[in-house]
């Protein structure tokens, strides 16, 4: 049974179990988050309409529970862009997209072949995308923030499957 981990532009959390730890979450792909309303963060009015943003945030997560994610993660990057331009780099929707993101680029890696360099390369972007959420996130909501936590022990388990023990220790403690 797939499970989702998805974070709507609302910053709200779409899975069926909400009860978990960060660190179970990060192992199975589903991120441990708290719903906060993102309409304190409104710069005014948006490029793009928040309802086209949620139907495609729900037509990405159907297509990933299909196993799309080719196309789950073009339709994902189209709603970072629309989040970028409503709300620009520091605000918790686009942290969340950058977390969709990480979260579709894991999930390819784990369907790749162990070790393959197509598995390295969607690591490689699941970290970037992890970290970019991180930081998003941090500037957004606080450092204290739930979901920069998330985010950064996503991170932290990317580190570890890459073997880069020291950075991952000094991302768990962050």
């Amino acid at each position: 049974r797939m499970r989702q981990d998805f974070i709507t532009s609302a910053n709200r959390r779409v899975t069926p179990n909400l009860l978990h730890s960060a660190s179970a979450a990060a192992e199975n792909d589903i991120p441990s988050t708290t719903t906060t309303s993102s309409s304190s963060y409104s710069k005014g009015g948006s490029l793009f309409p928040k309802q086209e943003v949620a139907r495609m945030q729900q037509t990405a997560m159907d297509h990933v529970q299909a196993g799309e994610y080719d196309t789950a993660l073009s339709i994902f990057q189209q709603i970072l862009y629309m989040n970028l331009a409503n709300y620009g780099k520091s605000h918790p929707a686009t942290a969340s997209s950058y977390h969709n993101l990480g979260t579709v680029h894991t999930k390819r890696a784990n369907a790749a072949p162990e070790d393959s360099i197509e598995q390295l390369n969607c690591r490689a972007a699941a970290l970037d995308c992890f970290q970019a959420a991180a930081r998003a996130a941090r500037d957004s909501l606080g450092h204290s923030h739930p979901n920069v936590a998330v985010s950064l022990v996503r991170v932290g388990f990317l580190l570890l499957q890459a073997r880069h023990y020291n950075n991952a220790i000094v991302t768990f403690q962050e």
